[in-house]
């Protein structure tokens, strides 16, 4: 798998995507303007905007021009070939983060016009879906999807950037985290290893090795406006931010300029400005808001209640759902959107709950509790269930019980040890009970 490398075309339209993979290499997608990429292209700024009314029209014909001519799509036929190709994949998103990026965005984007950045995702889950009837052919339907859907929320280009911006993980490490997905999730579909690798896929042992630790991956969260953030009134900030989500869900989509914002507010322009000096300011403050005041999680006592908040969560994701896109967009492009702060709690649970547990197990089992139950996940699985918020909800339900599963081998080996039958009960002694999972 290799990055885009543009190659000359003759429509306008196919000039300017060149140029845009090209600029991608060295500027972030919100830093090119239309008028360096009319340069880059030859051809004029008016141009750009005839051929792309928007920034969401370019970033989704950009996304599928990438994958159509850049990265290739995945193809495996064995479970060692699905390990592979997730790891060539994250390889070269490492290469290349600027188009990788761009990639994640648009598949966490709410689809604008007659262009639907899905084919990535479904093509990757068609993928899935072929290999379990290839190498479980007796496996249900139910289990069938359950384990395409816990396999691709960790496949794809959207995993890479939030294991990227949340954890500071790089193309190896964001593999480390799918082998484990792999590993657990064939065990939860009573799937061995040997049974599912008879055709010759894969070897015991060729599961990543990558070690992972947390100990700089939950940074404190940050301000985006830095030290300015002293300098705004919170009242006027939260008038800004309830007009900007009040335009969103009326309009359908974030596309929404200062000016109206202004006016719907009665603020001037320029007073937003001052708050918000550049629309990724605004953006970022407005996902940590969404993240701690309308999508802020059920209070937990427990690790093993999450698969009943994880329901929850999607189901006010699929609510609201414009503003669910637009969380999920954010947090693949910056850790400002209060996902530190939900790996931060997500961390304290697994703690309180798995004592003396490794530490790369910990750290895998926090970095996919935090992604399965974000919004980013929920745009995952909309993609490829559409508006089938019963599914969703399953779907990520399932994929949590799943990651819980080594803490349950945990508990069990750490209340054997304390009753000294480590190596098995015995006599009339009984065994310890285990979490029960919220099937």
């Amino acid at each position: 798998m290799t990055a885009v490398e543009p190659s000359i075309g003759s429509s306008s339209a196919e000039a300017i995507l060149q140029a845009a993979a090209d600029l991608l290499r060295e500027h972030p997608f919100d830093d090119i303007g239309y008028g360096q990429l009319g340069a880059q292209a030859g051809v004029s700024e008016r141009t750009v905007f005839r051929q792309f009314p928007t920034r969401e029209h370019l970033l989704e014909r950009l996304a599928a021009w990438i994958s159509q001519h850049g990265f290739e799509p995945p193809r495996f036929h064995s479970i060692a070939g699905l390990r592979a190709a997730v790891r060539s994949a994250f390889r070269a998103y490492d290469e290349a983060p600027g188009q990788a990026a761009l990639l994640a965005r648009a598949e966490t984007m709410a689809p604008v016009g007659a262009q639907d950045a899905r084919n990535g995702t479904t093509a990757l889950a068609t993928e899935l879906d072929r290999l379990f009837l290839r190498v479980a052919p007796g496996l249900s339907s139910v289990d069938r999807r359950r384990g395409v859907a816990s396999l691709l929320l960790a496949a794809g280009p959207t995993h890479w950037a939030r294991m990227r911006s949340a954890f500071d993980f790089d193309g190896a490490s964001s593999a480390a985290v799918f082998d484990a997905v792999l590993d657990t999730t064939l065990a939860s579909l009573r799937l061995g290893a040997t049974v599912v690798d008879a055709d010759g896929g894969v070897v015991p042992g060729t599961a990543s090795t990558v070690e992972l630790t947390m100990t700089d991956a939950v940074p404190e969260p940050m301000d985006p406006l830095g030290d300015r953030h002293d300098e705004r009134n919170p009242r006027t900030t939260e008038l800004i931010l309830t007009t900007f989500i009040e335009l969103i869900e009326e309009l359908g989509s974030d596309d929404v300029s200062y000016k109206l914002i202004a006016r719907r507010s009665g603020l001037g322009e320029r007073t937003i400005a001052r708050y918000f000096p550049t629309r990724f300011d605004l953006v970022t403050s407005l996902a940590r808001h969404l993240a701690d005041e309308v999508f802020a999680p059920s209070h937990s006592s427990s690790v093993f209640e999450l698969p009943i908040v994880i329901r929850e969560s999607m189901l006010r994701f699929g609510e609201r759902h414009e503003l669910a896109h637009l969380a999920a967009e954010a947090s693949t492009r910056t850790s400002h959107g209060g996902l530190p702060a939900q790996a931060r709690r997500i961390a304290s649970l697994v703690d309180a709950e798995a004592v003396g547990l490794e530490s790369g197990v910990r750290a895998v089992v926090i970095a996919r509790l935090t992604h399965l139950d974000s919004p980013a996940a929920w745009a995952t699985l909309a993609r490829w269930h559409g508006r089938d918020v019963s599914a969703i909800a399953d779907a990520a339900a399932w994929a949590l019980e799943s990651a819980l599963d080594p803490l349950r081998d945990n508990a069990l080996h750490q209340a054997r040890r304390a009753i000294g039958t480590e190596t098995g009960v015995t006599g009339r002694s009984a065994p310890p009970p285990q979490p029960e999972r919220g099937r």
